[in-house]
C-alpha cells in the first residue's frame, strides 16, 4: 500500500506512540483553486461546483495528497451576519456580534449568511466521492477563542467576564455545528485554528468546555482534530495538552516544538513565506500552516517548496 493511499488511514493514527511513515504535508491552500478557474474569490468560494473543481486540479497541480475543502477566512463571522472587509484576504470582521444572539440554545440556527460554508459542505461532498481514498479531505476552521474575538472585533479581552463566557460557549457550540456539517460530508481532517488562548485573554476551564464538545463530534465521525496553537508558549501549550483528549494533535511553531520532549505528538507549523520551507526533520509527523496561503501564491514555486518538505517522503 502506497503512502497516497494510506492517507487517510495515517491522519488517524497521528499523535499515536506507534505512528510509522512520512509526514503528512496539509498546508492549508483554498482560494488560490481559484486560480485554476480563472475566477474572482466571490464567485469561487461560494460556488461548490468551481470550489470542487477547482481545488481538485489545484491538488493535482501541486502534487499533494490533502485538499483544504473549506477554509475559515471569517466565514464564521460572516455567517452570523458580521460585516466583512474584502479588501485583503483573509478578510477581517469589521463588525460585533449582536450580543443577543449569544442566549440561543442552538447557534446553527442563526446562520443568517452561511453560504460559503454551505459550499464547503457540498463541496466536500463531492470530493468525497469523486478523489476515493488516495486523498484527504481537510476542514480549517477557527477555534472557539479566536471566533470570540472576531465576534467582538477583536475587542475580546475588553468585555465583561459573564459575556466573554457566554460568548465562548455560543462560538464553541457554533464550530461544534459546523464540525458535525463538514464531518458528515466527508471530511478526515479538521484543523482548528487559535489564539494564545490564556487569562487574562480568555478563562481556560471556559475554553476548554467550549472546545471538548468539537472534539466528541469529531471523534463520533472518526475525524482527526488537529488544533494550531501558532503564538502560544510552551508553559501554555503543556497546560493545554493536559486537559485536551488523547486524539487531539497539537500542532506547533518551530520553536516550541524544538523545545518539546515530546516531538512525535506535536506537528510543526510552517513558516509563512513558503520560500523558507526546508527539509524536514525525520520526527516531523504532520506539518501545516497557522494561515491560508495567499491566493497570488505562484503555484510552480509552492509546488517546488511542498517537494522540498516531502524530499523524504515516499511517493
Amino acid at each position: 500500500m502506497t503512502s497516497e493511499q494510506s492517507i487517510r488511514l495515517r491522519i488517524r493514527k497521528l499523535g499515536a506512540a506507534d505512528y510509522q511513515g512520512p509526514a503528512i504535508i496539509a498546508p492549508v491552500i483554498h482560494l488560490m483553486g481559484s486560480q485554476i478557474e480563472a475566477i474572482e474569490a466571490d464567485e469561487f468560494l461560494y460556488n461548490p461546483t468551481k470550489l470542487a473543481k477547482g481545488l481538485s486540479e489545484l491538488r493535482i497541480a501541486l502534487g499533494s495528497n490533502v485538499i483544504t475543502c473549506a477554509s475559515s477566512a471569517a466565514m464564521e463571522a460572516e455567517a452570523f451576519g458580521a460585516d466583512i472587509d474584502w479588501s485583503t484576504y483573509p478578510p477581517r470582521v469589521t463588525s460585533a456580534l449582536d450580543p443577543s444572539m449569544v442566549e440561543t440554545d442552538d447557534p446553527t440556527n442563526l446562520l443568517l449568511l452561511g453560504e460559503r460554508i454551505e459550499a464547503a459542505v457540498e463541496c466536500t461532498k463531492r470530493l468525497s466521492s469523486t478523489e476515493g481514498s488516495n486523498v484527504a479531505l481537510c476542514a480549517a476552521i477557527t477555534s472557539p477563542g479566536k471566533l470570540a474575538s472576531e465576534l467582538t472585533v477583536y475587542d475580546f479581552n475588553n468585555q465583561d467576564e459573564i459575556y466573554k463566557n457566554k460568548l465562548l460557549d455560543f462560538s464553541g457550540r457554533c464550530v461544534t455545528g459546523i464540525t458535525r456539517k463538514l464531518c458528515e460530508s466527508g471530511i478526515n481532517l479538521m484543523i482548528l485554528q487559535e489564539l494564545d488562548i490564556f487569562d487574562p485573554v480568555i478563562d481556560f476551564e471556559a475554553w476548554s468546555s467550549a472546545f471538548i464538545p468539537i472534539c466528541n463530534m469529531a471523534r463520533f465521525h472518526r475525524v482527526k482534530i488537529v488544533l494550531v496553537l501558532e503564538y502560544n508558549s510552551l508553559e501554555n501549550i503543556n497546560k493545554i495538552a493536559e486537559v485536551l483528549p488523547m486524539d487531539v494533535s497539537l500542532c506547533l511553531n518551530k520553536s516550541s516544538w524544538l523545545s518539546s520532549s515530546d516531538k512525535k505528538s506535536h506537528g510543526l507549523v510552517l513558516e509563512k513565506n513558503y520560500q523558507e520551507w526546508s527539509e524536514l526533520p525525520e520526527s516531523v509527523s504532520f506539518v501545516t500552516t497557522g494561515s491560508e496561503i495567499s491566493v497570488d501564491a505562484d503555484i510552480g514555486e509552492l509546488t517546488q517548496a511542498i517537494n522540498k518538505l516531502t524530499r523524504n517522503v515516499e511517493a
